[in-house]
């Protein structure tokens, strides 16, 4: 008698049909938050670095 984990199905969520999953198939992992905040803050950063050069463009 095989014991079913709470919270778990049986082990047949894939059946022998299925293809086999390719790695460009496979779900992008997520950024870690840390690294989410960063690439968000460097976006900005960017984007209030050329709102300076532009304005200063125009002040010359």
């Amino acid at each position: 008698m095989s014991t079913i984990l709470p919270g778990f199905g049986p082990p047949c969520c894939m059946s022998p049909t299925d293809p086999p999953r390719l790695e460009k198939d496979a779900p992008k992992p997520q950024l870690s938050r840390m690294e989410e905040a960063r690439r968000i803050i460097e976006e900005y950063a960017n984007d209030l670095r050329e709102i300076i050069k532009k304005l200063t463009g125009r002040l010359h």
